[in-house]
């Protein structure tokens, strides 16, 4: 058995919304189907905050990326948004919700002259989504309230089980000119986005950005990836805050078996000027990760920075790069073969190195799948 609830709401929208065609009149519908069992599904989720205004005459991306529970794969596009019942011949009831049945489906809204689903803002105007990720990017030539309905449609091995809406009312407004922050291009890799490994694999890259207007800047970032009561080992990029246009962080990520699934991971980056107003760029980042093969051993290597030749006297951090470490490995750092005393995390920090000095760590992994736990660093 199967269950759908609407509720229709009459002069539920603002009237001086300029894309749609009598916009205080209309209303607007909330619709909630039930699927029947055996059919067990949680809904994906939105985890930031809409946003409401907008630059005009400025390209402005804005994050609509969703988290679902049960890892189905999502679809994102533009939609059509519904109307209240004032539009398909049913009389309000008083109270203004009653348990009689409402025509389904539902109609959609009337667009003025100019304005579409694909072209919400008008002439002159420019929206894209990225369907795999929901990030959109909207150009704004003329002020005013807009409507823009985001669907994401839920499939589960192929099948459409679901869709949930966004309904988002923008507001565009005239704002000084302020560039927004953007991935430094000169830097080799760093506009990489997309990453494929495969699970017990490390994943570590760096992330630099730069502002045309020499801003302060705030990097942060959301995400199950760095959620342990879903993601297991999580991933770790810390915040940062930069002056003088530049701010950068790092991603790292110690992967173990049981994290391969058919969708990719996601995450988003957001970094912040401090402009009046503030300009954001927000990145989304996909990781997919692969099965391992059967009865991986566990092995670590070492990664420099700064890397190649080394003068003494420089520091240097040298990072343990673990395959297969699983959730919680053990490191130990050797100085000529030598234990090195408390250097026991997954960094070795050293200014005092000399000509000829080797850097060697060993690894004690407690991953799950691993048929040998103890490794060690090739010289």
């Amino acid at each position: 058995m199967q269950e759908v609830i609407i509720l229709l709401l009459k002069d539920a929208r603002n009237g001086n919304i300029i894309n749609l065609s009598n916009p205080g009149g209309i209303g607007q519908s909330y619709y909630c189907f039930i699927p029947p069992s055996p059919v067990v599904n949680s809904s994906p989720v939105f985890p930031d905050i809409a946003v409401p205004y907008l630059c005009i005459n400025d390209t402005v991306s804005v994050v609509n990326n969703a988290v679902d529970p049960d890892g189905d794969s999502l679809v994102y596009s533009f939609e059509t948004p519904y109307i209240g019942n004032t539009g398909q011949g049913i009389p309000l009831p008083d109270p203004q919700f009653d348990n009689n049945p409402y025509p389904v489906p539902i109609l959609g809204a009337t667009y003025t002259p100019g304005y579409t689903t694909s072209n919400p803002f008008g002439v002159g105007s420019y929206a894209s989504i990225d369907t795999q990720t929901g990030l959109t990017n909207y150009f704004i030539p003329n002020q005013g309230f807009y409507i823009v309905v985001i669907e994401i449609k839920e499939y589960r091995n192929g099948v459409l089980i679901a869709a949930v809406r966004r309904d988002i009312q923008l507001i565009a407004i005239a704002c000084p000119p302020n560039s927004p922050p953007n991935l430094d291009a000169a830097i080799p890799g760093n506009t990489t986005t997309s990453y494929t490994i495969t699970e017990g694999d490390p994943l570590c890259f760096p992330l630099f950005f730069l502002d045309p207007d020499n801003d302060s800047l705030y990097l942060t970032s959301s995400g199950n990836i760095f959620n342990s009561a879903i993601t297991t080992p999580t991933a770790v990029l810390p915040a940062s805050a930069g002056s003088n246009g530049l701010v950068s962080s790092q991603f790292c990520w110690f992967t173990d078996c049981g994290l391969a699934k058919p969708t990719p991971y996601q995450f988003t980056v957001y970094v912040t000027d401090n402009g009046c107003p503030p300009k954001i760029r927000n990145i989304i980042y996909s990781i997919k990760v692969n099965p391992a093969p059967a009865n991986p051993n566990a092995s670590i290597s070492i990664s420099p920075n700064p890397s190649g030749p080394i003068c003494t006297g420089t520091q240097v951090t040298f990072t343990a790069l673990p395959v297969f470490g699983g959730s919680n490995p053990q490191f130990q750092w050797f100085l000529n073969g030598n234990p090195i005393a408390g250097a026991n995390s997954s960094t070795f920090v050293s200014s005092s190195l000399s000509n000829g000095d080797i850097i060697t760590v060993s690894l004690v992994s407690n991953s799950t799948c691993a048929t040998s736990l103890n490794a060690t660093s090739p010289l």
